[in-house]
């Protein structure tokens, strides 16, 4: 046979696994069945994902992640997700008078049709369309790619074994003589599903049929032709929704599937499907802070000045309408500052702040619908953190050139360690004084003296109580019951030692 040009070889009337083309890589010349090229075809272009309908909630091994099985019994549906099955939405069983359609038709909608912001579904070519003043305008497309040619020839399989029949009839089954074990049978008049068969008898059966006026005529919905509508979900389940895809008024018309489905999705119904599959958005509660100017401890009788104020961060929430700053419970201000002077004492001097502030407004969620769910709610008393003022005595210690016969020569002690503060400390000696000193605060003892330059030696009993004396607060008021102890030595320390103290 002479040489031909491609163009010149007649063109192939079919096409199967088992033909073979020619292929050309960096000069060389192959061959490569279809299949091969099937396989290759497979493996590189990713598939969608599945929807299977079901009885029960599938295994986890079943299906891949974003696979949605639709429970017909229940009218559940479960999703895939993270490797495991979980029930994402639950059709209502409860009336909705408030049902509105979605419109759909074979052809391009006529402006003449629908009102403003109805949807039209081109079923088709799968195009959606939003009305706006203007007339029907595009929003999305489901088209669906060409069909594929016929895949290679299969290995004959081996004989499988008998398997089970969905029998139906317009009456209920009969034991004797309808189906064999493991066969399901439905009813076509009352829509009831018996099965599987067992021991020979029918179990009885469950109904097909939920909420009829929720999903408007059942029996308008007898049909096989599935195929768009399937497809219509899937599109929604990989490329989700943008927001000109969703109106308040959803309408079908009767041209779909050949089907009336006037009253089958209410809005209420599609606001729960899309709470189920939709996260809420991240309503941010607000905060109220109430600061202070001066530290909010010190000595006993201290006298402050404090300045507070008010810093509310809304976040979410509503504006503010009006604060309020309370001390001890009472209110001392209508507004975000307020200065007060105070003595510090024993117990503590309490400030807090509040805050009225209206409702926030509603966000969307991702996919620009409006979700009131978590919306901060409007509060009249948003309490703030509390700031207390309190004063404490102090322990004084140090070396000394005589022991402390008053309250004033204890104050003058070198070393002062606050109540508030930790049980323990150091006390250091110098190389000068043979006296060393420990006065302690009222309800504070000497519990141990450990010489940490002297090889932790306990020296506890060298600090001996002398008994108990008054010490004036900062203010200048007597308070009685500090406790004095004394160490003296016959000469000093050569070099200082640290003498940590511990009280109790």
């Amino acid at each position: 046979m002479p040489d031909q040009k491609i163009s010149e070889l007649p063109v192939a009337p079919t096409i199967t696994g088992d033909d073979v083309s020619m292929l050309v890589s960096d000069t060389e010349n192959y061959q490569y069945s279809f299949a091969k090229l099937l396989q290759y075809i497979t493996s590189n272009i990713s598939t969608g994902n599945k929807i299977s309908f079901v009885a029960t909630i599938p295994q986890d091994s079943i299906g891949k992640n974003d696979d949605v099985a639709i429970n017909t019994t229940q009218g559940a549906f479960y999703q895939k997700r993270n490797g495991s099955w979980a029930l994402a939405f639950s059709l209502p069983t409860n009336n909705d008078s408030q049902a509105t359609p979605i419109i759909y038709g074979t052809g391009e909608p006529n402006n003449s049709n629908g009102q403003v912001n109805d949807t039209y579904i081109n079923t088709t070519n799968g195009k959606f369309y939003k009305k706006s003043g203007s007339g029907w305008q595009p929003v999305f497309s489901m088209l669906n790619g060409p069909p594929g040619g016929p895949g290679p020839k299969g290995d004959t399989g081996s004989s499988g074994i008998n398997g089970k029949t969905l029998l139906y009839g317009s009456i209920n089954p009969s034991n004797g003589t309808t189906g064999t074990n493991g066969d399901f049978y439905i009813n076509t008049t009352t829509w009831v599903l018996f099965g599987p068969k067992v021991n020979g008898s029918w179990p009885g059966g469950v109904t097909m049929i939920v909420d009829p006026e929720g999903v408007g005529n059942i029996n308008d919905l007898h049909t096989n032709n599935k195929s768009s509508l399937v497809a219509a979900v899937n599109e929604v389940l990989e490329n989700g929704l943008d927001e000109d895809d969703i109106d308040e008024t959803l309408k079908l018309e009767d041209d779909k599937l050949g089907v009336n489905l006037a009253e089958v999705t209410a809005r209420r119904d599609f606001d729960k499907l899309v709470g189920a599959l939709v996260p809420h958005p991240n309503y941010r509660s607000p905060t109220l802070i109430l600061n202070a100017n001066v530290s909010l401890t010190g000595e006993v009788g201290e006298s402050r000045t404090p300045a507070l104020s008010l810093v509310f961060s809304r976040l979410d929430a509503g504006a503010a309408i009006s604060y309020q700053i309370r001390k001890a419970g009472n209110v001392v201000s209508n507004s975000t500052q307020y200065t007060d002077n105070i003595t510090l004492g024993t117990s503590a001097i309490s400030y807090q702040g509040y805050v009225n502030h209206n409702q926030g407004d509603i966000l969307n969620n991702i996919i620009d619908i409006p979700d009131p769910e978590g919306r901060i709610g409007a509060n009249q008393a948003l309490a703030s953190n509390v700031l207390n003022f309190t004063g404490y005595y102090a322990t004084w210690y140090g070396p000394a050139a005589a022991i402390p016969s008053s309250g004033a020569s204890a104050r003058s002690l070198p070393g002062k360690q606050f109540t508030s503060q930790p049980n323990t400390f150091v006390l250091n000696t110098l190389n000068t004084q043979t006296t060393l000193v420990v006065v302690t605060a009222p309800g504070k003892s000497l519990a141990s003296v450990v010489d940490l330059d002297a090889l932790n030696a306990v020296i506890t009993s060298e600090y001996v109580l002398q008994g108990t004396i008054s010490v004036n607060d900062i203010a200048g008021n007597p308070v009685p019951g500090f406790k004095l102890y004394v160490k003296q030595m016959g000469v000093a320390y050569s070099t200082s030692h640290r003498h940590q103290i511990t009280l109790a």
